[in-house]
């Protein structure tokens, strides 16, 4: 029995070729004969050539797989690379341009720096210069610290360390942590009969903490810094810090 369910089977284009065959952004005009009959042609469409894309405009913040687009305010630079609205390159032609697309900052500091309060204050000279963003943000927030608190020994007391964020002037809090102190036991006494021990001396000392954040941030003004203080009695003190941050895309 025959079929009566349409096939699908393609017109028949003829382009009609200009008067001026020296214009090469001319769109061809097409003819389409008539289809077979009881079938149901494709659809062909008439698509004018795209006009050649200058160096220096300004073509896209990204690529439009479907429509084969750039689209937005990033420019081709005069070295063939990529640039932002700002003119900084993004890609050139060995690839990503790092400062340009993970800004970073960091500082380190020798103490000793000290502080006897119970409410946060700001660890001198761990501000890191202001930065800005246009849009959200992931950053990782980095912090090596070597400190404690020197009562420790006597009733178990810390420093609490704590991340800043300044953003457009008011302070966020990112992270807070304590630092406790490494103890030992020295002139250990005992018994020599009944092997007890009978006395001892506790020690201290500082310890090193290591403090990876990644968060995001909002667009805006940010200045990154820490603070710290104590836990309970003593004196928390830090002699030595590292700060950094790393925005992971901007």
């Amino acid at each position: 029995m025959e079929s009566n369910i349409p096939q699908i089977i393609p017109d028949i284009a003829i382009p009609m070729i200009d008067s001026n065959p020296n214009d090469k952004n001319q769109s061809a005009p097409t003819t389409i004969l008539p289809s077979v009959d009881n079938a149901r042609p494709e659809s062909m469409h008439d698509t004018p050539i795209a006009s050649p894309v200058i160096a220096g405009d300004v073509v896209g913040t990204s690529i439009d797989t479907q429509q084969r687009k750039i689209l937005g305010s990033f420019n081709f630079g005069g070295n063939g690379g990529l640039q932002n609205q700002n003119n900084a390159p993004l890609i050139d032609k060995t690839g990503l341009v790092s400062e340009t697309n993970f800004p970073t900052a960091s500082t380190v500091q020798v103490g000793p720096f000290t502080t006897s309060s119970l409410t946060p204050v700001d660890v001198p000279g761990s501000a890191l210069n202001q930065f800005t963003v246009d849009r959200l943000v992931n950053v990782l927030f980095l912090v090596t610290i070597h400190g404690g608190n020197d009562n420790y020994p006597v009733d178990g007391s810390s420093m609490q360390i704590t991340g800043v964020d300044v953003f457009n002037g008011s302070p966020q809090q990112l992270f807070t942590y304590p630092v406790n102190e490494s103890w030992y036991l020295t002139f250990i006494s005992q018994n020599p009969t009944t092997k007890l021990i009978t006395g001892w001396t506790l020690n201290s000392n500082f310890n090193f903490a290591t403090i990876a954040i990644q968060g995001s941030l909002p667009a805006g003004n940010h200045i990154l810094k820490l603070q710290y203080n104590i836990n309970g009695t003593g004196i928390a003190e830090i002699d030595l810090f590292e700060v950094a941050y790393i925005v992971l895309g901007s």
